[in-house]
């Protein structure tokens, strides 16, 4: 059963959200293009592979009006995200970048974890280097140049706690969701009901699997298993949609292990489960990317936990690797990165900024970064599978 301020779209009433939504999007294709011609667009991008509808689930999560699919896309229910359907659809006909939809911005550059994997290690400090104005301003040109969704991040953002609700509230826009990606410290449930009244609309909290001392070793901190634990809940009960970022482990190349793992997130209060692969980083060839079959082999088993009744009530668990290994490195495309310097980059594994936001108005170094082309080693492995994948689902 889902009520009208959280739940699950599941069953009949899925459907019917579907019928309106593709009742909205028809109606929005024939204002734009003429209705034959919408017609034909439309059934041609959804036997597409790399459309967006492509490898859903089946059910969505209701929360507080909205209703989502995945994190990093704009509600469902909303005319943000027939827009950007529609303006994905013209640049995969035309060939041309996807429209920009998704940012990171760090907003300190303190941390009190020492993760092996941290892609901007090297960027850590106790000084902070991005003011409170900057960051307001760098998050709302985001927004003017399309950016619907804007994810805080670190170091570690609730390190900048009494900056956070001002920062929000500064930037609090409808056609923008505002997260953070932490490891969950500092999140006790009254500063995350704060940080929602202030315009927060979820969380991603990285949490690798369910051993406590496995994840206090690669954290570098005892006690933050435990803390990660709690913030799941805190943020749930504070009604903000919860996310956990996993970096993908031998472990979860096994069904029964990724299915485990994603049943017991949910337990704790998550809404989706982000499985990612190891990237090299700061030049640090020791973490070794997934290889592209195991990669596919996690995007198929994370699938079979989309659809059926026995996963009804549970999270959305799916991998934006596998995602680019479809369409290829949305780096400096779909998305841009702000590191705790200011430098603006296609992305946090490419230390390739274009410069910086204290120095250089948005706008201008969005133009420059998205005439690149990126991708890192692992992106480059990933797309060539694009083809065969792309020819194998299209038949």
């Amino acid at each position: 059963m889902t009520s009208p301020d959280g739940g699950w779209l599941e069953g009949p009433r899925r459907l019917s959200f579907e019928a309106r939504l593709l009742a909205r999007v028809l109606g929005a294709a024939r204002a734009r293009w003429g209705t034959l011609a919408a017609g034909r667009r439309l059934v041609r991008y959804l036997r597409d592979p790399r459309a967006l509808p492509r490898g859903g689930g089946d059910r969505y999560l209701r929360l507080r009006g909205q209703v989502f699919a995945v994190p990093a896309l704009p509600p469902l229910d909303e005319r943000d995200f027939v827009d950007h359907l529609l303006d994905d659809l013209a640049a995969l006909e035309a060939g041309t970048p996807a429209p920009l939809s998704l940012a990171m911005v760090c907003v300190t550059p303190r941390c009190i974890h020492r993760c092996a994997y941290c892609y901007n290690a090297q960027d850590h400090g106790e000084t902070e280097l991005l003011s409170l104005e900057i960051l307001v301003r760098t998050v709302r040109d985001l927004a003017a140049a399309g950016v619907r969704n804007v994810f805080l991040s670190g170091g570690e953002p609730m390190l900048r706690a009494r900056d956070l609700p001002l920062l929000l509230a500064a930037c609090r826009d409808p056609h923008l969701g505002l997260w953070l990606v932490s490891t969950g410290y500092g999140m006790t449930p009254d500063r995350m009901s704060e940080l929602r009244a202030a315009g927060l609309r979820g969380v991603m909290i990285s949490l690798d699997g369910q051993d406590a001392a496995a994840h206090d070793r690669v954290k570098g901190r005892p006690g933050a298993f435990a803390e990660a634990v709690a913030a799941l809940g805190a943020c749930r009960d504070a009604g903000l949609v919860v996310g956990v970022n996993c970096l993908i482990g031998p472990a979860l190349l096994e069904r029964a292990a990724l299915e485990d793992f994603v049943r017991w997130a949910g337990g704790r209060g998550a809404h989706f489960v982000s499985l990612n692969t190891p990237h090299p980083v700061a030049g640090d060839d020791s973490l070794r990317p997934l290889p592209v079959a195991d990669l596919l082999a996690v995007e198929r088993l994370a699938a079979a936990t989309r659809r059926g009744s026995a996963w009804r009530g549970q999270p959305l668990a799916y991998s934006p690797d596998a995602w680019e290994a479809l369409r290829g490195c949305v780096g400096g495309q779909e998305f841009v990165y702000v590191s705790p310097r200011g430098e603006l980059m296609a992305c946090p594994f490419l230390r390739d900024g274009v410069g910086r936001v204290q120095d250089t108005p948005v706008a201008d170094l969005l133009r420059v970064v998205r005439g690149r082309r990126a991708g890192c080693r692992v992106c480059q492995s990933l797309s060539a599978t694009r083809s065969c994948r792309r020819g194998s689902a299209v038949s």
